[in-house]
């Protein structure tokens, strides 16, 4: 998928959830849940916690590079930092046509990404500002 495939995917949820009057939470709910209907996270729970965090901080950082200009990855003992400038790559017109604004766009990607982890039983920290989206995804002991 292509930057603006995936950006204006994220959008058209997004849209449509309010058109829908769900909160950006319930959307989120709704997408784990088709997710565990299909046995995903059954399945990823049934791999290593090596497997299943080496997917989980790769799946972050590509879905960033994807939506994002700049993306960071710093590694240290206890924790991947993952650090993406706000500044979305590409064309982001859509974000007025589908009448989602970019605040909304950060807090949909801080719920489903808590919400991710959280079923994955991943520990992370997320952090948003005026200039970068900081997710801090701590290593799981005994790996």
């Amino acid at each position: 998928m292509t930057y603006n495939q995936s950006l204006n995917y994220i959008l058209l949820l997004i849209s449509f959830s309010k058109e829908k009057r769900l909160t950006l939470e319930e959307l989120v709910d709704w997408y784990h849940n088709k997710f565990k209907e299909i046995g995903f996270y059954e399945f990823q729970m049934s791999l290593s916690k090596e497997v299943r965090y080496s997917e989980f901080v790769k799946n972050l950082v590509n879905g960033r590079k994807g939506i994002y200009k700049h993306v960071k990855v710093v590694e240290t003992d206890t924790f991947y930092e993952v650090t993406s400038s706000v500044f979305l790559v590409g064309n982001t017109i859509y974000f007025d046509v589908l009448g989602v604004s970019k605040e909304e766009f950060h807090e949909f990607a801080e719920f489903l990404i808590k919400s991710h982890a959280k079923s994955l039983e991943i520990p992370i920290d997320y952090i948003v500002d005026t200039e970068c989206e900081r997710i801090t995804v701590y290593k799981l002991m005994g790996l």
